[in-house]
């Protein structure tokens, strides 16, 4: 993963980049830095597959908001602005950073940048980044074939190897985050993944109802989830088929 750093302050640039390694090597992650001083200098580097810029806000001959939005035009990158002035953070809104920095609390702030900027990059990879404890997981949304809470666990069902994985999270909090793709509440325990969906059972009858998915597992559909999981599926089946 590759990070670029552009603050005038040399002393502070130098703090920046050990916090950074620090964060991302918590998270599992190793990466690349490279440190500017001067904007020129970036935007002269041409450096390609930048994943993030952390960038100053205040700096000589071009702040850090239009480099931004210089490197915007160009890259496909994300942008975290890192400033001693804590009211700066509405100027910044425009380029749609994943986070700010407060320089006078920079420890304190790095980790939930870096937080942010992670699952950022994980929602444009279509893989999705789980928090378990201190640890953040990251998963291919479509290897994913369902969830299920188990005390204080939720479980996931891989299609990799048919294996399973946990992550000390709630069902409810793993929902909100799959908001954005096709998971289907179904069940307080079960929260599955449509396009794994096998075969419907029981469906057009009085019997219980449940749905096959993928790995052969037959799960059930509690009366609370019924008349919402019938919508859902048949509006995503027609939209597919379309």
């Amino acid at each position: 993963m590759k990070i670029v750093i552009c603050d005038d302050n040399a002393v502070f640039g130098k703090d920046l980049v050990l916090q950074l390694k620090a964060a991302f090597m918590r998270k599992g992650y190793s990466i690349e830095i490279k440190s500017y001083n001067d904007p020129k200098d970036l935007i002269e580097a041409e450096d390609v597959n930048v994943n993030a810029y952390f960038l100053d806000i205040e700096m000589p001959g071009m702040d850090g908001i239009e480099l931004a939005d210089f490197l915007k035009q160009q890259k496909d990158s994300e942008f975290i602005f890192v400033s001693v002035h804590d009211d700066m953070l509405r100027q910044t809104m425009k380029v749609k950073p994943v986070a700010f920095v407060r320089k006078a609390f920079l420890e304190e702030d790095i980790n939930e940048a870096v937080d942010n900027f992670l699952k950022e990059y994980a929602r444009k990879k279509k893989t999705i980044a789980l928090q378990d404890g201190k640890q953040l997981l990251t998963f291919c949304i479509n290897d994913i074939i369902y969830f299920y809470s188990e005390r204080d666990y939720v479980v996931l069902c891989l299609e990799s190897g048919k294996t399973e994985q946990s992550v000390r999270q709630k069902l409810d909090a793993v929902e909100k985050q799959m908001s954005g793709f096709d998971f289907l509440r179904i069940h307080n325990r079960y929260l599955i993944n449509m396009r794994k969906i096998v075969r419907l059972h029981h469906f057009k009858g009085q019997k219980a109802h449940e749905i096959e998915m993928s790995n052969g597992k037959i799960l059930p559909v509690s009366k609370r989830y019924v008349d919402s999981v019938k919508m859902r599926i048949f509006d995503w089946f027609r939209r597919v088929d379309t």
